[in-house]
Order: C-alpha cells, then sequence, then structure tokens
C-alpha cells in the first residue's frame, strides 16, 4: 500500500522568510506516521468495504448464528474469521511506513519544510526537493493532520499540531487559494480543537 508520503513529525515552527511564508522543522516518530497512514486509509470508501467484508459481515453472520443455533464449529469460526480480519485492518498500516522508513537512510530527520505561493520545499539530511501546487489534486483534514493528495490514496500527511493557531490559519489559507475547490474545508469540530494552545514538542505515544 504506497499510500504514505512520509513527512517526520515536526518539533519547532518558526517563519524563515529564506525558505518561504511558513516553515516548520521536524523530527520522526514512528507511532504518529502510522496515524497518518490510518488517517489516509481511512479516507478511502475501500477501506470501509475491507472492514465489512472481513469484519461486519462475518460478526454479523455469527450473531445471528449464535441466536439461532447456539455456539456451533462455523458459529465460532465466523467470530475468528472477524476478529482475524480486524485485527488486520487495524495493523496493516504499519506494514507501507515500516517498508518507506527501511528505505530511507536517516528517517528520523530533522527535516524542514517551508510553504509559500510558489509551492513547497523540503529539506532534509537525504536531500532536497521542491514542488508547485499543481500536482496536489485535493485536500482533506482530520483532527491531527492536514493531507495534500497527489494521487487517489497517495497524500503527505502535515501533523497540525506543529503548527502555531496563526500558522495553521495561514496554511489552511495558503492550500484553499493554491488547491481551489479541491480543498475540503475543516468544519466546526476541527476548528474548535484548534482554539487551543499550540503543539507540543514530543509526538502523541
Amino acid at each position: 500500500m504506497e499510500n504514505l508520503a512520509l513527512l517526520p513529525i515536526a518539533v519547532r515552527s518558526a517563519r524563515e522568510p529564506s525558505y518561504g511564508m511558513i516553515t516548520v522543522t521536524y523530527m520522526s516518530n514512528l507511532r504518529e506516521q502510522v496515524r497518518a497512514a490510518r488517517a489516509i486509509n481511512r479516507g478511502q470508501v475501500s477501506t470501509w468495504w475491507l472492514l465489512t467484508l472481513l469484519v461486519a459481515f462475518p460478526l454479523a453472520s455469527g450473531v445471528w448464528g449464535f441466536a439461532t443455533e447456539g455456539l456451533t464449529a462455523d458459529v465460532g469460526q465466523l467470530f475468528a474469521i472477524a476478529a482475524v480480519g480486524l485485527a488486520l485492518w487495524y495493523f496493516f498500516p504499519w506494514f507501507p511506513v515500516w517498508l518507506v522508513r527501511r528505505g530511507v537512510r536517516t528517517p528520523d530527520g530533522p527535516v524542514t519544510v517551508a510553504f509559500s505561493d510558489a509551492g513547497i520545499l523540503t529539506e532534509g539530511p537525504n536531500g532536497k526537493a521542491e514542488s508547485t501546487w499543481e500536482p496536489y489534486l485535493r485536500t482533506r483534514e482530520t483532527l491531527e493532520f492536514l493531507l495534500l493528495y497527489y494521487g487517489k490514496s497517495v497524500a503527505v500527511p502535515l501533523p497540525k499540531r506543529v503548527f502555531t493557531p496563526e500558522q495553521l490559519l495561514e496554511l489552511r489559507e495558503l492550500v484553499s487559494r493554491r488547491v481551489g475547490s479541491r480543498h475540503v474545508a475543516p468544519d466546526s469540530r476541527l476548528q474548535a480543537a484548534d482554539g487551543g494552545p499550540s503543539g507540543r514538542d514530543e509526538p502523541k505515544p
């Protein structure tokens, strides 16, 4: 599942005009990257169809069988299939993150990312990359991440906690301006969640 563009987790935010309008410098965190992969996966319809097929359908069938026939071998098998399916669905995002980290010499950074009207600049121990806004097809926002999609299921996850409230507002405006109607604006629940203090120095465990 090649759906995660590995962007380590920010530990410091600052304005640096030499880089661009909004700049963050950050280190990586495996657990946060897995949460980012899950956030990307859960924005896909196929992920929920897979959950229905692997978990909901055998679980519902098992409950029906237990109610009508009791705990038979077939019913137990259905419950086992649902349990295994749920485990696979939940833990599978670890695999692509592990693959990405294996292919990067220094996955923990530090990396600097700068956002401006011209595009996005990324610089770290593994090299430097520049991109305009044109490749980005759409964006989506969750409670924890701003996701920049440059493929149907491939996205760059930006942890919102690394930005100050002012930077986050500016970044939303910039993304909305450059991606246009393809930007999915945050709902009131997300905006309320951003009203508190800026992000912490360390990722959540």
